[in-house]
């Protein structure tokens, strides 16, 4: 497929095509670093804010997260045949509290599955500060787009 762009959209417009994308997905392949620098990746769920940054719920004993605390930078991908997004970014591990309290409820809105980890006592929530974003629709002509006024 070519890399050509999808016309000339502006920064606005193609944030709200990732978001209307992020909305109509749950799940994303989410690839780490290990202690040894081998790559790690795991397909986990997701919800997102406003500001493009991704949340995931993980558990405090799992593989990603002992290679998050370690090396914060992250590679994802969210797609399916009509498209991907290609993302990268810096993770966050939520404190807990009220934030992940609401982070939580939106998480369980999308994922109603992710209830049943409620109670877990090692259930974390990281959230993906995006660093680089690429857009590609598939199927179409020129469509690829790149994400590049970040604002964190």
């Amino acid at each position: 497929m070519n890399e050509t762009s999808v016309g000339n959209l502006d920064q606005d417009t193609l944030k709200d095509l990732i978001l209307e994308f992020m909305a109509n997905h749950s799940l994303c392949v989410i690839a780490t670093a290990s202690h040894d620098l081998k790559p790690e990746s795991a397909i986990v769920g997701f919800t997102h804010t406003e500001r493009l940054e991704l949340i995931i719920g993980t558990s405090n004993k799992s593989r990603k997260y002992a290679n998050l605390v370690q090396n914060p930078h992250v590679a994802i991908v969210v797609g399916d045949e009509s498209g991907e997004i290609q993302y990268e970014g810096n993770v966050e591990i939520l404190p807990d509290g009220d934030y992940k309290d609401m982070v939580e409820k939106a998480h369980i809105e999308k994922l109603p599955g992710a209830a049943e980890y409620r109670e877990d006592p090692n259930q974390v929530y990281i959230k993906v500060h995006p660093t680089w974003i690429r857009f590609l629709k598939h199927g179409v002509s020129g469509g690829l787009q790149e994400y590049t006024e970040i604002s964190v």
